[in-house]
């Protein structure tokens, strides 16, 4: 009884969740809370990257559920990399952050999101 009382919770929530507006959604002054590696500055990307642990790190993992959050967000998304592996927005990464050593991984995958917006697969 209990499971499907969960389940009827958790079909519920998706179901809110699937009709509410997906806008971006941040503090009335556009910020957010970035949580895990996105929140780390772009010159400890590349040097994780320089060193060849950027799986090892953790970053891989984040850029990861960043990259699947928002092909499930955005409109007419079904892969935002496009025709990149995750190595190829890996290394698009390591040449952004390499030039924005201030700037955070968070940024970083933001940037990447409106670059490859025009070649994102839209279907499957």
């Amino acid at each position: 009884m209990i499971q499907n009382a969960s389940i009827v919770v958790v079909m519920a929530s998706l179901g809110m969740a699937m009709t509410t507006t997906p806008a971006f959604s941040a503090d009335g002054q556009g910020r957010y809370k970035v949580i895990g590696y996105g929140s780390y500055h772009c010159d400890d990307y590349v040097a994780s990257y320089g060193n060849h642990r950027v799986d090892d790190s953790g970053f891989g993992d984040w850029l990861a559920g960043y990259l699947t959050g928002v092909n499930f967000i955005e409109g007419e998304t079904y892969d935002i990399k496009g025709t990149l592996d995750l190595n190829g927005v890996r290394d698009w990464l390591a040449t952004y952050c390499g030039q924005h050593a201030d700037d955070s991984v968070a940024k970083a995958a933001r940037a990447f999101m409106r670059a490859a917006a025009s070649s994102r697969q839209q279907s499957r």
